[in-house]
Parts: C-alpha cells; structure tokens; sequence
C-alpha cells in the first residue's frame, strides 16, 4: 500500500534525520536490507557539503511545487489546494499561550513562512519569523440549542474557502472557534504547496509542545527548501537529461487535445 509506504519512509526520515525516498524501500524491502540502505545514507549524508538557507533568498522549487504553482497561475485565487486540521479542545484556552506557541510553530518550521515568486520559473523564498494573527469567531448561545459538530464542520469549512496568494504570503492560516467557557476548536490552514498529510501530526505535537511552554527550538527546518536544492543538482545531471529527452521524443505524436468522454458537456 503506498501510503503506508510513505508513512514508513516519514517515521524513518523523523528516527534517522533526513528524508529518505522510495528507492530506500523499493530496493531495500526487509529490515537488514533497509538498515544497509540507511547506513549508506548517513555515510553520504556526513560527506554531502553543508547547504545554509538564507532568509529572502531564492531557492527552485521541487517538482511537485512546481505542478501547485503552475495550478495556482491557472485557476487563480481558488482555495482547492488549502489543507486544514481542526484541533478540538476541551478545557481553558489561554490566548496568550495559544499566540505564543502559534508563533513558535512558524519560528521551527520553515514551510509556514515560506512564499513563492510570480515570474517562471517558480522560486521560493523563505521569510521572517512572524506572529500569525488569529481570527476568533464566538458562537452566540444564546440562538438556543446548537449542533456543534455542524458548527464546527461550517467554521471549517469557511477557513478553507479563503484562498491564499503564494507570492505575498502568509501560506499558513489560524482560526479559533469558542463554543463555550470551556470547548474551543483551532484550525490550521495551510497550502498543500507547502505541506502535505503526513505533516500534521508532527506539526500538532510541536503545537501541544509550545502550548505546555516549551520555547521555540533553533532546529533546522528548511528540509523543502535543501530537498529541491537537491532535486535541482539531479536535473542537472546528464541521465535526467537523457530521460526527458526519451519521453520527449517517444510523445512527440501524441496529440494536442485528448477526447476523452465527460459526465457533463
């Protein structure tokens, strides 16, 4: 299964430090194997030259950002692609705290203040830390009896709706919901160009984490940005040319507009 796959490669890359690609398991499918494979790794991690991310400096994009920002430049101003994660929490919510440890997530990881340029091809830049501002919405009790779970799934949703612009920024969104003294729900929301499924918990904990007081840690996480610097150095290499240059020629008579049939005219 593939996503669990990717869950796997995720809890390696978290254990060992770095962010291992499928080929670790394709070719490496039993554990002994895979340990060899990642003993190689780290052998060619603490031989690879150091790359320092600077703040406001241009970096390419990986692949997979490039295809969000090419989608983005077609159909802009859509939120398709804004991820969102409800936190529900029972219990006082401090919102000092809660501004705190949210800022904290943006000091720690880099994707939340990262922005892209509009000129091809796409870069991106990494920014500042900055302090999210949080939009709160108190739900009136006094309407009489409420549904929070639809309450809930409707703050939700309207947090989605709200697209973001990749070139000015933020990419990274928070909402707050108070249902009562004591119930509150936070949404993160945040393009996918910038962060993906496997994100969340990682990015909850950290949230948890700050919430309880510990402080922002100085731990590097320009791992986007250094994995299409990476991504970059391979384009470069003479076998990826050959390989464009092979599916280049072999669609070259491939026609321009696919017919396909459609449910709606």
């Amino acid at each position: 299964h593939s996503l669990l796959a990717v869950r796997l490669l995720s809890a390696v890359g978290r254990h060992f430090g770095f962010s291992p690609n499928l080929d670790i398991l394709l070719t490496g499918p039993t554990v002994r194997q895979m340990a060899r494979k990642i003993d190689e790794r780290e052998l060619e991690k603490r031989n690879e030259k150091t790359i320092d991310v600077e703040i406001g400096q241009k970096y390419p994009c990986t692949s997979a950002q490039e295809r969000f920002w090419l989608l983005d430049k077609i159909y802009p101003d859509e939120p398709t692609y804004s991820v969102s994660l409800a936190i529900r929490w029972n219990g006082p919510l401090e919102q000092e705290r809660l501004e705190i440890a949210v800022a904290a997530l943006v000091k720690k990881h880099a994707a939340l203040r990262t922005i892209f340029t509009k000129e091809r091809p796409p870069q991106q830049i990494l920014c500042e830390p900055y302090r999210p501002k949080i939009k709160i919405t108190e739900l009136d009790n006094a309407i009489g009896e409420v549904d929070w779970d639809e309450e809930i799934s409707k703050f939700s949703r309207n947090e989605a709706q709200e697209a973001f612009d990749l070139a000015s920024g933020p990419l990274f969104r928070v909402g707050l919901l108070k249902l009562a003294d004591e119930l509150s729900v936070l949404v993160f929301t945040i393009h996918h160009i910038v962060f993906d499924g496997m994100s969340i918990l990682p990015l909850v904990e950290d949230f948890c984490r700050h919430y309880r007081g510990a402080s922002a840690e100085d731990t590097d996480m320009t791992c986007l940005i250094k994995e299409a610097l990476r991504e970059s150095e391979l384009r470069s290499e003479r076998s990826y040319e050959r390989k464009r240059e092979f599916w280049q020629h072999y669609l070259l008579n491939c026609p321009e507009h696919v017919t396909f049939p459609t449910d709606y005219p």
